[in-house]
């Protein structure tokens, strides 16, 4: 199945290949400009949502209000 970008913001389990092999980590997704996503990662990686290069996305992470 294709592996599509969160359409609300917030965070959520990730898995992509890292500098130093495949990291699993939490990650925040915002929408920049409407256009652009951005994904912040715990390991503070930032990618956009155009050059996403096989990064999986997992289940949401509740937060408490």
């Amino acid at each position: 199945r294709p592996n599509t970008i969160p359409e609300r913001e917030g965070w959520y389990w990730v898995k992509y290949r890292g500098k130093r092999g495949v990291v699993v980590c939490p990650a925040y997704v915002c929408t920049f400009r409407t256009e652009v996503t951005l994904i912040h990662t715990a390991r503070n990686d930032f990618v956009r949502s155009d050059r996403l290069d096989g990064m999986k996305f997992g289940p949401a992470i509740p937060f408490p209000a």
